[in-house]
């Protein structure tokens, strides 16, 4: 082998050795951004899980408050209506109690 065809072996094994280094920096660079969006990703779902959370439960309250309003009307039509078959009924009753008084 002749001197000239060593030093081309030789620059090609260092121009490997340079592809090589540059590969495992590139691949360790794209393994770090991967972890840093992942992170990222994981952050802003847990991010967007509370609020989704948060507006559930504030609907859910709302719902509920709506609910409990409308039991609470209901039950207040239902007791001015019994308090009002009360009266007829106390007025009935005074009636007849009259009428026999009376009689």
């Amino acid at each position: 082998m002749s001197v000239d065809r060593l030093k081309e072996i030789r620059e090609a094994e260092a121009e490997s050795d340079s592809f090589i280094t540059k590969a495992e920096e590139e691949a360790g660079n794209i393994l770090m951004r991967a972890r840093k969006e992942s992170d990222e990703l994981v952050k802003k779902s847990q991010e967007e899980g509370i609020k989704e959370a948060v507006l559930s439960k504030k609907k859910m309250e709302s719902d509920t408050q709506k609910e409990i309003s409308e039991l609470d009307k209901n039950a207040s039509k239902r007791k001015e209506s019994l308090r009002a078959l009360k009266k007829k009924n106390l007025d009935k009753a005074t009636d007849i109690i009259l009428k026999h008084i009376t009689e």
